[in-house]
């Protein structure tokens, strides 16, 4: 748990979940890893684009990680996860569902989504962060020497 804390410790996350025992008690997850000020939460797609694009023009830089659900009011996870990947296309997403197949779900794998299935194994979530503050550790790299 060290490792993963120590790993994430200047990670920014955009948390969107529209249950609200699913989003207390994954918030209380995600704090176990995550500094809960690197934490922003929202209760549907709609109001997490928003937010979203609220950080950027805020700050001038993205979120590191999404987590979002997928099926939620207003705007779904899976649109919600398109718009954002045509404003930023190497932004990193982490999507939950409890359906297992939906072709909207192999789509969002195609465009680097990564999927986990509801409900949350504790050990799964913390291994599609892992990858994800893994690539961002890359792309920084990479961004690095062609500077």
């Amino acid at each position: 748990m060290k490792k993963i804390k120590q790993l994430v410790k200047n990670i920014t996350l955009l948390y969107i979940e529209d249950d609200p025992f699913v989003r207390i008690s994954m918030f209380e997850m995600l704090e176990l890893i995550f500094q809960s000020s690197n934490i922003t939460m929202a209760t549907n797609g709609k109001e997490g684009l928003d937010q979203y694009k609220k950080y950027h023009t805020q700050t001038n830089i993205y979120y590191d990680i999404i987590l979002t659900d997928i099926n939620m009011p207003k705007l779904n996870g899976d649109e919600m996860s398109k718009i954002i990947l045509s404003l930023n296309p190497k932004q990193n997403i982490i999507a939950m569902t409890a359906y297992n197949k939906m072709a909207s779900l192999d789509n969002l794998q195609s465009m680097g989504v990564t999927i986990i299935k509801k409900p949350i194994v504790f050990e799964e979530l913390i291994e599609a962060i892992t990858t994800k503050v893994n690539k961002i550790d890359t792309d920084k790299n990479i961004l690095n020497l062609n500077l």
